[in-house]
């Protein structure tokens, strides 16, 4: 059983997130938006008096939504999410008993106005936080790169990697606005991390046309350093420049989606990541290649990005498409007894 598990304490790692302020306005959104699911859950519960009689505060509990009803629920098609028997049925599941038993099933046989709202706002909201923790797995997956220590001797790489550190620090003063200074400040933020990030993707284009002149043979490779002794050197600085380039181009991508997730324009915020998919669908065999002959590239080469290029890619697909919902058989949410009844 394919599960998609929505839990706001241990999928989030010390290293994705090097701004305290960006990490704590993350793990406040994705924390908001799991309070509300549960307020919705327990309105679909019974009354307070009999849920503290099933609820026990210090346990661990899961609520389990199976996947089509999720769907059902996104599309608005009421009807669909009823039973065999005609009801809903929600479950809550005591995950600290070794077999998970399922404590309470909540029947609905009617569905008024009130019931309507809850549900529909509980499948929003699971969407929604599906989508954020997407974003941390992708930031996992290549946080990798976040490892590479490089020197840039080139003025303008290091110029553009600036811009983008610009505008993350731009979002990073932002998120500590006030509410009304806070849009504009945020869109100020978007606009200098899209000029570093459009400035790179420029170079980083620029860059793969020498990789791609690169001799693929070691005969070829032999030859091409005897009559140039400069050879071995410029692939050594192509590959680092490469690299640290392609990581401040990627946390631009990271930080705007970051932005974009901030004033509710979804659209931008899943659109976030296209221009990088592209660049890794291009850029990685190449790299790959380079890393060969790059005396940079030994050592931590295997955990790098251009390994494993098409796990990256469908992370991303997942992450715009929100595929991982239809990927998942059962939606289970964890919380403590203690935010379910308090």
């Amino acid at each position: 059983m394919n599960e998609l598990k929505l839990d706001k304490r241990h999928f989030i790692s010390e290293n994705v997130y090097n701004s305290q302020t960006i990490k704590d306005s993350f793990l406040k959104t994705f924390e908001s938006k799991t309070n509300r699911i549960l307020t919705n859950i327990a309105g679909l519960l019974p009354t307070a008096e009999h849920l503290r009689d099933i609820i026990y505060p210090q346990k661990i509990y899961v609520a389990q939504f199976p996947k089509d009803i999720v769907e059902k629920m996104q599309a608005g098609q009421y009807d669909l999410m009823h039973s065999k028997s005609g009801e809903i049925i929600s479950m809550i599941i005591d995950k600290t008993h070794p077999k998970k038993n399922i404590i309470h099933n909540v029947r609905l046989t009617e569905l008024d106005s009130n019931v309507l709202g809850k549900v529909q706002d509980i499948s929003n909201n699971i969407a929604s936080l599906a989508v954020q923790q997407q974003l941390a797995q992708v930031l996992e997956e290549l946080s990798e790169v976040k490892k590479i220590a490089t020197s840039i001797k080139r003025g303008q790489v290091t110029d553009r990697i600036a811009t983008v550190n610009t505008g993350k620090d731009l979002l990073e003063s932002a998120l500590n606005e006030p509410s009304k200074e806070r849009y504009s400040e945020i869109q100020h933020a978007i606009r200098m991390l899209l000029l570093g990030r459009n400035q790179l993707e420029l170079y980083l284009k620029d860059e793969l046309k020498f990789i791609s002149d690169v001799p693929s043979s070691k005969i070829k490779i032999f030859f091409k350093s005897v009559f140039n002794n400069g050879f071995f050197d410029k692939c050594n600085e192509s590959y680092n420049s490469f690299q640290e380039a392609f990581k401040a181009y990627f946390e631009a991508c990271v930080y705007l989606s970051m932005a974009y997730n901030e004033i509710k324009d979804e659209k931008a915020m899943l659109k976030a990541f296209e221009s990088v998919k592209s660049l890794v669908q291009v850029s990685s065999s190449k790299i790959l290649a380079l890393s060969t002959i790059a005396v940079s590239g030994e050592g931590e080469e295997d955990l790098m990005w251009y390994r494993t290029p098409d796990l990256i890619l469908e992370t991303f697909n997942n992450y715009q498409q929100q595929t991982f919902l239809k990927n998942a058989d059962v939606i289970t949410i964890e919380f403590e007894g203690s935010q379910l009844i308090g």
